[in-house]
């Protein structure tokens, strides 16, 4: 009789007890069929010759070890199981070696299937957990899937992407933009294993994830991958930019189409071109998605920056205006009525500050500090346009002005005094720098100033060569003499003066302005620090 098993359908090990069998010794064979179909091997029987093989009339019949009291065991090697998982296989066993092939011996067989360990941990290993068939609460089917819940896609890198911070997925990612952002992506083995980073944007047409930080190993084919699941950071936009300018970067198609909607938000470049850089929002147009910033980029951000926008708060004109009518009261209350409203915001007169020579002529883009009529709370800065005004709102008072333009000196300070509607004038004369002392020499002038406007005295102007030790001569020290490294002091206004050898790369420093960078001195025989 033929005993069948297909408990996870990998039996390989059978034990039979019969009153039929010898109790303690003789030899008892055994007859194993494997049911497949589909498989060649399919209604064969296992032989034991030439190292084992199913065959279709056995000749060398597998034999069964006695193990006591009438319990003889068998155990199919690893050849006989291995690439056949899921098949059924019928057992039985007989002592007579002339009938192995029929069932006519060892009818009474009672059959019971054991399993091998190691086919065992392989069939446990490869079950595929689902919800539907490892669901029981506390079970460890279940208990493993919920380890794995966090997990949205695996798979093997199709390579870098275009960029430092890209990574292209598996051709079986999703083709639907924006997908896996935000998420987790974490090189598991292969190429750049032991990476994770934050998925900003995913473009779902060419599975390529752009990520905050460049790669310090770019993955490629070889990259096996995990996409966990991901809230992101308080971020109010991110992505990949789609260009970038001087003083500009275009955000991604998802950016706010509302303008002004960033204004005073802080745009950082996380990765790509430009990473590293973050500068407060100047202006934003929603309809082209770009960001105006304030200054420069150092490096100019482009197609392949990824940014973000992080929230912060913005002090504007409203803002100001309500602190400064704060102040008004504060100040009116400690130190009685006068004119203690900021200047420029909520003052009763229009006031056009006229920057000019003695002779009439316009001083283009001065800088103008007010301060109050004891000269010591600085009330507002401003700068004159290229026509040397600008209009301020001041209230009745006397007002002194401190005022400051490349290749003027000024009287500081300067009294006005207001008391309606009007222009005033704040007069400066036009220097020359003079001719320098030498013909392959230019003359630097400049000031340093505070944040009032007010020029300082004493501040530290250092110029150096780039390379100390290169021998190149760069200027002059206070006795004449050539020196790779001097400085010079500004003046009780705030002015300095310095002769530089022409075309010289040189190091500049300006502690107390925070200027610390390599400029060319221009072949020129004078420049004003300002617009060097």
């Amino acid at each position: 009789m033929m005993e069948a098993n297909t408990i996870l359908g990998l039996p390989a090990l059978v034990r039979a007890h019969a009153s039929s069998l010898p109790t303690t010794a003789g030899t008892i064979y055994v007859r194993v069929l494997l049911v497949q179909p589909g498989n060649a091997d399919d209604g064969k029987l296992w032989d034991t010759g030439a190292g084992g093989s199913w065959l279709a009339s056995p000749t060398s019949w597998p034999t069964a070890t006695h193990k006591s009291g009438g319990l003889w065991t068998y155990a199919l090697p690893a050849a006989a199981t291995t690439g056949r998982e899921g098949a059924a296989l019928a057992w039985a066993m007989t002592d007579n070696a002339a009938t192995p092939a029929s069932e006519t011996a060892g009818s009474d067989v009672q059959m019971e299937e054991l399993f091998s360990p190691t086919l065992i941990d392989d069939a446990v290993w490869d079950a595929i957990i689902t919800g539907a068939t490892h669901n029981t609460p506390t079970s460890a089917g279940r208990r493993l899937r919920e380890l794995t819940g966090s997990v949205i896609y695996s798979g093997t890198a199709q390579g870098p992407g275009t960029g430092s911070n890209q990574m292209q997925l598996d051709t079986g990612a999703s083709a639907t933009d924006g997908a896996y952002d935000p998420a987790d992506v974490t090189i598991i083995a292969g190429t750049g294993a032991g990476q994770s980073r934050g998925v900003l944007q995913y473009d779902g047409a060419t599975r390529t994830a752009t990520v905050d930080r460049n790669w310090k190993t770019a993955p490629d084919a070889t990259s096996e991958y995990v996409l966990y699941a991901w809230t992101g950071r308080e971020h109010v936009n991110e992505g990949l930019a789609q260009g970038g300018s001087s003083t500009t970067i275009t955000l991604n198609a998802l950016a706010s189409a509302s303008d002004d909607a960033y204004n005073g938000q802080i745009v950082f470049i996380r990765s790509g071109t430009g990473e590293d850089q973050a500068q407060r929002v100047y202006d934003y147009d929603g309809t082209t998605k770009v960001v105006t910033v304030p200054r420069a980029w150092s490096v100019t951000p482009d197609a392949t920056s990824g940014y973000v926008m992080l929230p912060t708060s913005v002090l504007d004109d409203s803002c100001r205006a309500a602190i400064a009518t704060q102040v008004d009261t504060t100040l009116t209350a400690s130190h009685g009525s006068g004119a203690w409203t900021t200047a420029g915001l909520t003052g009763a007169y229009s006031v056009t500050l006229q920057a000019r020579t003695s002779g009439g002529s316009s001083i283009p883009n001065a800088y103008l500090s007010i301060r109050d009529a004891t000269n010591t709370a600085t009330l507002t800065a401003v700068t004159a346009d290229g026509s040397g005004n600008v209009v301020v709102a001041l209230d009745a008072a006397t007002y002194q002005v401190h005022a400051y333009a490349p290749g003027y000196t000024f009287t500081s300070p300067q009294a006005i005094v207001v008391s309606a509607d009007g222009a005033k004038t704040i007069t400066g004369t036009a220097v020359s720098a003079g001719s320098p002392s030498a013909p392959n020499l230019c003359i630097i002038t400049g000031a340093v100033l505070g944040p009032d406007g007010s020029g300082i005295s004493g501040a530290i102007v250092r110029v150096s060569t780039v390379t100390d030790d290169d021998g190149q001569h760069i200027g002059t020290n206070t006795l004449g003499n050539p020196a790779s490294r001097f400085s010079v002091s500004t003046a009780t206004d705030g002015t300095f003066s310095m002769e530089l050898i022409r075309t010289a790369l040189v190091r500049v420093e300006v502690p107390f302005a925070g200027i610390d960078e390599n400029r060319t001195v221009p072949d020129a025989a004078s420049q004003d620090f300002a617009t060097w």
